[in-house]
This record gives structure tokens, C-alpha cells and sequence, in this order.
């Protein structure tokens, strides 16, 4: 009877170890899987945080070369118009200011040419963007003229300077 009453308690002991051992393999499973959710978040996360530091360190390399840039303010427009189309001149330039950190400034300048030379537009817009600091097309409208090979252009540029 003792014999029995042992195989009967070793059998029952080995049935709780099972059902525990059970237990515990699915809890651990649990946590392995949230473990591995938790990393895998987190690498996204540090490669989230490279992407921003590289986009950092090229917004500071592009302040650097403003910061040390040669003359801090554009030339004028119709400096350079004068130089890439001689004879033509700006009708009715409108200036906006938008005031960034730091004392810089981005200034938009539209301006219209009437019946100017469409084939030296385009050079006029090259010399714009060789200034330093450059100047940037952000619109062009190109409307017919009566002389072939002409239009009027409406044109806004957008620079960033220290006034």
C-alpha cells in the first residue's frame, strides 16, 4: 500500500510539474514575444533618430556656409537681369520679407518682364541662381507676346540673407 501511495504522490507530483512547467513555457513565450516587439520598436526608433541626425548635420553644414558665406545679402535682381538681358527692365518688382532666427531673412521678389526674349530667360534664371547667396525660382508663368520668341514672364524668386 505504502508503494502505491508513493507511485500514486510521484504521479501526481509529476502531473503539477508538467501543468507548472507548462505554465511556465507559455508565460515565457509571452514575454520572449513582447521582448522582441519592445526591440524590435526600438530599432526602428534608432534608426529614425540617425535619419534626424543625419538631416541635423546637413542643416548645420548648410548654416555653416551661410554663416561664412561672402557678402551675406543678394545681389539685386535687376542687377542681374541687366547682365543676362540687357535693355530690359523689371515692371512693378514686389518685395515680401519673412523674418527666420537669427537676423536672417528670406526675402520673396516677383517680378514681370513684358515682351522680353524667351530664349534668354532661362539664362537671366541660371545667373539668379549663381549669386551668392542664390537665388531661387519658386514660379514661373510664360504668357505668349505678338513677336515670336517673346513673352511676358512673371517670375518669384526666394533668397536667404543677413540684411
Amino acid at each position: 500500500m505504502k508503494s502505491r501511495n508513493t507511485i500514486s504522490l510521484l504521479s501526481i507530483a509529476a502531473a503539477l510539474s508538467v501543468a507548472a512547467g507548462a505554465v511556465l513555457a507559455v508565460r515565457t513565450e509571452s514575454a520572449i514575444r513582447s521582448c522582441a516587439a519592445r526591440l524590435s520598436k526600438l530599432r526602428a526608433d534608432r534608426d529614425d533618430l540617425r535619419s534626424m541626425q543625419k538631416d541635423l548635420d546637413r542643416y548645420v553644414e548648410a548654416r555653416r556656409l551661410f554663416e561664412t558665406a561672402d557678402g551675406s545679402r543678394a545681389m539685386e535682381l535687376q542687377e542681374v537681369l541687366s547682365a543676362a538681358l540687357p535693355g530690359v527692365k523689371v515692371r512693378d518688382p514686389r518685395d515680401t520679407y519673412a523674418e527666420l532666427p537669427e537676423g536672417w531673412v528670406a526675402r520673396r521678389q516677383e517680378i514681370s518682364l513684358s515682351d522680353v526674349p524667351l530664349n534668354g530667360v532661362m539664362a537671366f534664371v541660371q545667373a539668379a541662381e549663381r549669386c551668392r547667396p542664390p537665388w531661387r525660382l519658386m514660379r514661373c508663368i510664360i504668357r505668349g507676346a505678338a513677336a515670336p520668341g517673346t513673352g511676358n514672364v512673371d517670375l518669384t524668386f526666394e533668397v536667404i540673407e543677413k540684411p
